[in-house]
């Protein structure tokens, strides 16, 4: 049997407005397999973003459903669905947004800090210094987030991003503000545990540098989905 798919859309559509209405998305039917490495690409207004966002729960199809680890995400309530995306789901962004008042280490923990009011279950400091290790960046992990460079930021976001050891990571532009050194730093990373712990990548990127490099890419154009192929990893 093959890999089963812990991403899938069908059918999805995307509407905003009531009076004046603008079609986002149109039919798009999509799935990610587990352990997947795909990029998402298309120009400024193409929908790729409304597809991210669909893609990550944070934004509901008009029609259509959104499938995660076999479940209707549509169908979940919204603090039901809060709950399944803080686990099945990592997020990275262009901007890090890391919260400048916290240290490293904190930052990384944010997401269990913000889920159990506080509280760390057991393990999680030891995952959070793994994770540090694996990004290389146990050296700063006490140092505020201000104080480190952008490279170290972003490496800092994708720790937080895979602490509660998600099933797939969105990112949106993750090498978007990074110099061309530290955007392949970046991406070798983001592969590195692609292949060591099966973690679905979706990345939505400009770069076609980056795109090219993944196993998949999708190009989204006036919300329809035009190109979907997989290409040979140079990775």
């Amino acid at each position: 049997m093959g890999r089963q798919n812990v991403l899938e859309l069908r059918g999805v559509s995307k509407v905003y407005g009531t009076v004046i209405k603008t079609q986002a998305l149109t039919d798009v039917n999509l799935g990610f397999e587990e352990g997947s490495f795909s990029a998402i690409i298309g120009q400024s207004g193409s929908g790729k973003s409304t597809l991210l966002n669909i893609l990550g729960t944070l934004d509901k199809p008009t029609t259509g459903e959104v499938l995660i680890a076999g479940r209707r995400t549509t169908e979940m309530k919204s603090n039901e669905l809060a709950k399944f995306r803080n686990v099945n789901l990592g997020f990275i962004f262009q901007f890090h947004y890391l919260l400048p008042e916290f240290t490293v280490f904190e930052n990384v923990i944010m997401p269990y800090l913000i889920k159990d009011k506080g509280i760390l279950p057991f393990g999680v400091k030891e995952q959070a210094e793994k994770l540090l290790a694996l990004v290389g960046l146990t050296q700063v992990k006490d140092k505020n987030s201000q104080q480190i460079s952008g490279g170290q930021q972003q490496r800092t976001a994708i720790a937080r991003a895979l602490l509660n050891n998600p099933k797939v990571v969105l990112a949106d532009e993750p090498t978007g503000n990074l110099d061309s050194d530290t955007t392949e730093t970046v991406y070798q990373l983001l592969r590195q545990i692609n292949k060591d712990f099966g973690t679905a990548f979706i990345i939505v990127t400009h770069d076609r540098r980056i795109a090219e490099k993944t196993d998949r890419i999708i190009e989204i154009r006036d919300g329809r989905v035009v190109m979907d192929v997989g290409i040979a990893s140079t990775a």
